[in-house]
């Protein structure tokens, strides 16, 4: 699954961050097409801490359903296991990422959004102003 480990995956497959991306091909300027590279990299992240947040409410309810089994037991009856606690929230690293944004940029090349990436990439670095390629964009 593109080196995306089981702790980063999105049930929603990076929606947020593939649209996003897919916006960069209605661009003309090179300025605007690196603003939607940006702005797609940061969804990646933002739906990685909602992914975790969406964790964090299933098993606060799947604690809630294992207190309501315990208080039903029988008296001498063993109590099932609990659930596995939600590991903590850890912001992507870049080996993280790496592999997320890789699937992004593949899912939009996959629905002809991004027909060419390395003459996009060629393009942009060739058109872009340097001081966009010398910030975050870049």
């Amino acid at each position: 699954y593109f080196g995306i480990e089981e702790k980063n995956r999105s049930n929603t497959n990076w929606h947020s961050a593939v649209y996003e991306l897919t916006q960069m091909s209605r661009e003309m300027l090179p300025s605007r097409q690196l603003a939607a590279i940006t702005t797609a990299a940061h969804q990646v992240h933002h739906e990685h801490q909602q992914n975790h947040e969406r964790m964090v409410r299933e098993y606060e309810q799947d604690m809630l359903e294992y207190a309501e089994v315990c208080e039903r037991l029988q008296e001498g009856e063993p109590p099932p296991s609990p659930p596995p606690p939600v590991p903590k929230w850890v912001p992507l690293a870049a080996d993280d990422f790496l592999p997320i944004f890789i699937f992004v940029v593949v899912q939009c090349c996959t629905q002809a959004a991004m027909p060419a990436p390395m003459r996009t990439r060629d393009l942009l670095w060739a058109l872009a102003d340097d001081s966009h390629l010398q910030s975050e964009a870049g």
